[in-house]
């Protein structure tokens, strides 16, 4: 599991590297040094967050969905001390939400979130699914292709795999962290990221 740990954040850093040079706005301009931080900010904390929650913390996840099916597990005691555990990370990586999505015919379904008024169990994810399919399949950590409004904030969502302890990619962790310079940015942000 080391070595596979060593290879991704080898891979993660040439990823940061080359995307931080070849990204460009809508006006082929060179991507702005603030846009570059958000982004990498945001990859930065999913993937520190989610070596940290590799292993039996992940397999905390898959218990709690074999054991509820249905929307009653945001009920149980181990949804909410693992929803507890989300935002403690959050806070350390000074992320604005945190969530763990599992993969579903294609689709991205919210499985435990930081936020306590994100969407419900088993739910869709609004995610950039050319972003979110990196880590799922492919193990890397990425980013959405551009930031995103809500609320009057500013945000950048990245995402990285999350392994079980047989070092199998289980789950998807997804983090928003918000970047007030990103208003100076228009060309660089969509209504939702990568939309």
């Amino acid at each position: 599991m080391a070595a596979k740990r060593i290879l991704l954040i080898i891979l993660t850093a040439a990823l940061i590297a080359f995307t931080g040079c070849s990204l460009s706005g809508s006006s082929g301009d060179k991507t702005p040094d603030s846009v570059k931080s958000a982004r990498n900010s945001a990859m930065k904390a999913a993937q520190d967050t989610a070596h940290e929650l590799e292993g039996e913390w992940v397999d905390r996840i898959t218990n709690l969905e074999n054991y509820a099916q249905n929307a009653d597990a945001k009920d149980t005691a181990e949804y909410k001390s693992l929803a507890d555990d989300l935002k403690d990370y959050a806070k350390d990586c000074k992320a604005d939400r945190l969530y763990i999505m599992a993969v579903n015919d294609d689709e991205y379904l919210l499985i435990v979130d930081s936020d306590n008024q994100g969407s419900s169990w088993h739910e869709k994810e609004n995610v950039d699914a050319q972003a979110a399919d990196k880590a799922y399949s492919d193990g890397l950590i990425s980013a959405e292709h551009t930031g995103w409004k809500a609320d009057d904030k500013y945000y950048w969502t990245a995402y990285a795999p999350l392994y079980n302890q047989n070092n199998e990619i289980t789950y998807v962790l997804g983090a928003d962290i918000s970047n007030k310079k990103l208003a100076d940015y228009p060309d660089w942000i969509s209504e939702k990221g990568g939309e």
